[in-house]
């Protein structure tokens, strides 16, 4: 069977199977096993149809509890979803509209980078994102 790192999604956003990486140890994560993905929110039959057929288990979301109440997603039948929030707000602001972001980070032209320097660094170091991770591992 040939796998496809990026998969026929039409709704969603950035779609892909990490299948083929290498680990650390020599070996490889095995194809259509771990997808990422992002806006399961938008996703419509078809999208959901394809998730069914490469037979989604579990859809684990590392969200913030308000943006997963706002758009909640849309998984499809027999799978699972799992909230594991990394941030207790969204940090990211991936939930913020552009001229919010802009209007937050428009006062020195390096705003915008401390701050993800700033999330990148928390996403991987707070006491909840090691307890999310470490629920998902």
């Amino acid at each position: 069977m040939e796998y496809e790192r990026l998969l026929p999604i039409q709704h969603g956003n950035n779609f892909r199977d990490l299948g083929g990486y290498a680990t650390d140890d020599g070996h490889t994560i095995k194809w259509g096993r771990l997808i990422r993905s992002g806006h399961l929110n938008t996703l419509d039959q078809q999208d959901l149809g394809t998730l069914d057929h490469l037979n989604i288990k579990y859809d684990l979301d590392f969200r913030a509890p308000d943006e997963i109440t706002a758009q909640p997603d849309r998984v499809p039948a027999g799978a699972t979803h799992k909230a594991l929030p990394v941030f207790q707000t969204d940090e990211t602001d991936a939930s913020h509209s552009q001229e919010q972001i802009m209007a937050d980070y428009s006062d020195r032209p390096d705003a915008g980078y401390e701050h993800m320097l700033t999330v990148y660094h928390d996403m991987v170091t707070t006491d909840q994102a090691k307890q999310s991770y470490q629920t998902f591992f």
